[in-house]
């Protein structure tokens, strides 16, 4: 990756960091670790000026709803992977 992108990528992990735990994987399990895990997503800006980055939105997740899920009054989040509810988060 280049020098750019290995510092969105660090903004928007520590971002992530600094969040509480509750909701976000765990180790499980006894003997060889088992991890949980998932995907995040985030928007950063950067200040051109000091090349500072802010990370404005995340959000994390892997999966949609099956077509018989899919409320007809679209009240619920069909589709919760992580770039699509970060962009939630965004606008």
């Amino acid at each position: 990756m280049s020098a750019l992108a290995d510092r969105i990528a660090r903004c928007v992990v520590d971002q992530y960091a600094k969040l509480p735990k509750r909701g976000k994987p765990a180790a499980k399990g006894t003997g060889p670790v088992k991890q949980e895990w998932t995907v995040l997503a985030g928007f950063v800006v950067e200040n051109t000026q000091t090349q500072a980055l802010t990370c404005v939105a995340l959000g994390t997740g892997l999966k949609c709803q099956h077509r018989q899920q899919l409320s007809a009054f679209g009240d619920s989040v069909h589709d919760s992977h992580a770039e699509i509810i970060a962009r939630r988060a965004l606008v």
